[in-house]
């Protein structure tokens, strides 16, 4: 479904091949899900409608690129600080005696 620039997803079928038998919705926490039966009276369509319900999916499913580089995470408590550069020495300083 990428062979062209459309920034919609298609399901098509020639007419009389196969026709929406029932079609329902849910509500759920992340979105509405919608359950949609087709009866399809071809092997042919049949194949081609579920290969075009894979490559939509499988597009769906692509990683996206990030829009900007993530922040890194803060350091946890307790975490091992061996990574920090050594405190300076307490040396005392007596001034320049000359």
């Amino acid at each position: 479904m990428t062979d062209y620039l459309s920034p919609y997803h298609h399901l098509m079928w020639e007419r009389g091949q196969a026709k929406i038998k029932s079609f329902a919705t849910t509500s759920r926490a992340k979105g509405t899900a919608v359950t949609i039966v087709l009866e399809v009276s071809g092997g042919s369509t049949l194949s081609d409608i579920r290969r075009q319900c894979h490559d939509v999916q499988a597009e769906d499913r692509k990683p996206k690129a990030p829009d900007k580089p993530k922040a890194p995470a803060n350091p946890k408590r307790g975490t091992d600080l061996k990574a920090l550069p050594a405190p300076p020495l307490g040396l005392p300083y007596f001034g320049d005696e000359g």
